[in-house]
């Protein structure tokens, strides 16, 4: 081998532990990296608990004060739904009287009806409802 071949790969030595110690020092980098993400992940999970922890508290809070709603509206949804049954039931007893009512008018004007056409003397145009047939009377 030449002095120049021997130098040669005297700087090609060099180069390769140069290179590896470049590789070392980007491994310490990545190394250093990796641990700063993971710090900075940590720092930022435990502030982010804490946030969502507050959120949290006011959300139960929140539950909180709307189950209290929701237990005030049923009562108020059973109070409204007694009350409207009774108004429906006395509505409803009203209506069957209005019914027994009218049943009973009606008939007594269909009495009265009958027993003002069979009064009549003269009759010029009978009606032909009810099937009931006026003659007129001669």
């Amino acid at each position: 081998m030449t002095v120049e071949e021997r130098e040669m790969t005297v700087e090609e030595r060099e180069m390769a532990v140069e290179e590896r110690e470049m590789t070392v020092e980007e491994r310490e980098m990545t190394v250093e990296e990796r641990e700063m993400t993971v710090e900075e992940e940590r720092e930022m999970t435990v502030e982010e608990e804490r946030e969502m922890t507050v959120e949290e508290r006011e959300m139960t809070v929140e539950e909180r004060e709307m189950t209290v709603e929701e237990r005030e509206m049923t009562v108020e949804e059973r109070e409204m739904a007694v009350e409207e049954e009774r108004e429906m039931t006395v509505e409803e007893r009203e209506m069957t009287v209005e019914e027994r009512e009218m049943t009973v008018e009606e008939r007594e004007m269909a009495v009265d009806g009958v027993q003002t056409l069979q009064r009549s003397e003269v009759v010029d145009d009978p009606p032909q409802y009810l099937g009931i047939r006026v003659q007129s009377q001669g």
